[in-house]
């Protein structure tokens, strides 16, 4: 193997390194303190910002999308201590509501519970990618999860994903450490999380499903206490699961076989995952080392890929990612916040991202003898393999089934595929993990050399954060002022006398205003149709994005599109019929 050149501290593979014992503690230390100051801007750009561009807009206070059904769970749940379910809840919940206790009355309060959430997220995931691909990868992909499109959205809003997706990871991250170490605390611990986001959506049994098979079968921890760990937390989610199916208004899915919605969902998860990953597929890829296989099919998977897109019209899984800005398809009225040219180029970027992972991937399996990589039995440890093939196996029953999956339902790939695809960086495998027998107590990770990242991947990973950063907060920014200005339109209706069940300001405005139940054509037909869903509704004013036909103009209201800058107009108006 060539002579490799040292790694500088300010590289994206540097790692503390000096001469002597004095020196080695000063520079570890050195570093530790520079990667959580990394990890804690990385928490402020993905979640402060976000909550503070909340506050800004007024939306801090108010629920959003489908979240307006858990808000109202919980404000009942804050203020008589009862859950009562209201016929949009099919996520399991409690684990998000019962913590918050008193608290949950408040919509502010539930929301920065969330925010919380949302950095403890990115806390976890930093510690489940740091023993697999070191430090400074784990803040790289720490960085991609935090800079996902609606992660800032999430973050803000009472929605099941983040508190789930924390749990999901929390539960990998402890029950790697404690498989490493063989402890049966970290193991009861690692229980004690998956359960509790079990409680919250039903994907997390996943993480804890992959903590405990793999313990199971692992020399280093001891098989009864695997055993018992798993029993008790099956029984703790058979209970739960027993009392959640005696409450009434449950939303139980409905069973439909659809084999080709499965495989459009398929291309559409692909394209969406591939736009998630393009800064890591930036930083990974090397197809001027890579061999003409490699080259060539990367070069058909792009190629297949445009025409899918631009042909075929496969677009992203739902509901954050489209021109019109977040959960467009749900409101009133049409609004253009990413241009044709924008969101082509969005799409091209994307096509490009599908190949450079394939071709990424290929290369790997048939890399030339001079090319360093890491041995092929060590690529993917057993705890991802195993939590990522659950978590892929789930939603494609989901999809089969004739489920709706959702671009949110894909956040913990996101980490799960950082890494190996970022261990694709290394000379050398990465720290031995949970599933490796040969790991020591406290392994350490493996330094690859800096020439295994060199400045055109580095360029072009930053570049690919940077896309990404630009499209999440501009459809954070543009969505969180938007819901805001609708609300507050709808509120001074409210003011002058009109009665908040008159009144259809989308979907998180009936939900919440109802004291119905939602029950599916109880209602008027409004000009969406949401409101055929709500008994008490009798959608005579309406906000919208744009002018609706047949309804008289009441007023116009202006707002920055993108909460301090642009400008966008919502019209209120009133039907005929009231």
């Amino acid at each position: 193997m060539p002579a490799t050149p040292p790694s500088g501290p300010g590289s994206l593979d540097s790692d503390a390194s000096s001469d002597g014992p004095g020196e080695n503690h000063t520079a570890s230390w050195v570093h530790r303190r520079r990667h959580a100051l990394a990890l804690t801007a990385i928490i402020i750009a993905c979640v402060g910002v976000p909550v503070a561009l909340a506050a800004l807009t007024g939306s801090l206070s108010i629920p959003h999308n489908d979240a307006w059904s858990h808000s109202r769970i919980a404000r009942d749940f804050g203020l008589h201590g009862t859950i009562t379910l209201v016929g949009w809840n099919r996520g399991a919940l409690l684990g998000q509501i019962v913590p918050l206790g008193p608290l949950a009355r408040w919509v502010a309060a539930q929301q920065l519970f969330v925010a919380l959430l949302a950095a403890a997220l990115l806390v976890a995931s930093y510690f489940w990618l740091q023993p697999r691909v070191g430090a400074p990868r784990a803040l790289f992909g720490t960085a991609t999860l935090g800079l996902l499109p609606m992660f800032g959205l999430l973050a803000t809003s009472f929605m099941a994903d983040i508190p789930a997706a924390a749990a999901f990871m929390a539960c990998l991250a402890v029950g790697d450490r404690a498989i490493r170490k063989g402890s049966t605390g970290l193991l009861w611990l690692a229980g004690a999380l998956g359960v509790w986001g079990v409680t919250i959506r039903e994907q997390t049994l996943a993480a804890l499903a992959a903590v405990l098979l793999v313990a199971f079968f692992d020399r280093r921890v001891r098989r009864p206490t695997a055993a018992l760990v798993s029993m008790i937390c099956l029984g703790a989610i058979g209970a739960f699961e027993l009392w959640r199916q005696s409450l009434p208004l449950g939303d139980h899915p409905q069973v439909q076989l659809s084999p080709a919605a499965a495989g459009q969902t398929v291309l559409a998860g692909g394209l969406t995952l591939a736009l998630f990953l393009l800064p890591v597929a930036g930083l990974v890829a090397r197809p001027w080392r890579w061999g003409w296989p490699a080259r060539l099919v990367a070069l058909a998977t792009t190629a297949l890929c445009a025409v899918l897109v631009f042909v075929a019209r496969i677009g992203y899984l739902p509901n954050y990612l489209a021109p019109g800005g977040a959960y467009a398809s749900a409101e009133h009225g049409r609004q253009t916040i990413f241009a044709a040219p924008v969101w082509n180029a969005v799409l091209v970027l994307t096509c490009l991202s599908v190949g450079l992972l394939v071709g990424t991937a290929l290369q790997a399996r048939l890399h030339s003898p001079g090319q360093t990589a890491a041995p092929r039995r060590r690529r993917v440890d057993p705890l991802t393999a195993a939590a990522a093939g659950l978590l892929v196996a789930g939603t494609l029953g989901q999809a089969l089934i004739g489920q709706e999956i959702y671009d949110r339902y894909l956040i913990t790939l996101v980490p799960l595929l950082c890494g190996p695809l970022l261990g694709s960086l290394a000379a050398q495998p990465a720290a031995t993990s949970a599933g490796s027998p040969g790991a020591s107590a406290a392994p350490r990770p493996a330094v690859p050399p800096r020439s295994s990242a060199p400045t055109t991947s580095r360029w072009a990973g930053a570049v690919g954060l940077v896309v990404v950063a630009a499209l999440s907060w501009s459809v954070t920014a543009s969505t969180l002022a938007r819901d805001g200005a609708q609300w507050r339109a709808a509120e001074r209706l409210v003011a002058r006398g009109v009665s908040a069940t008159d009144i259809d300001a989308g979907f998180e405005w009936l939900g919440w205003h109802s004291s119905r139940p939602m029950v599916a054509g109880s209602g008027v037909l409004g000009a969406h149709g949401y409101t055929s869903s709500f008994a008490d509704t009798r959608a005579c004013y309406t906000v919208s994005q744009s002018p609706l036909p047949d309804m008289a103009v009441v007023e116009t209201v202006h707002y920055p599109r993108f909460a301090v800058a642009g400008s966008s107009t919502l019209w209120v108006q009133r039907s005929a019929d009231c």
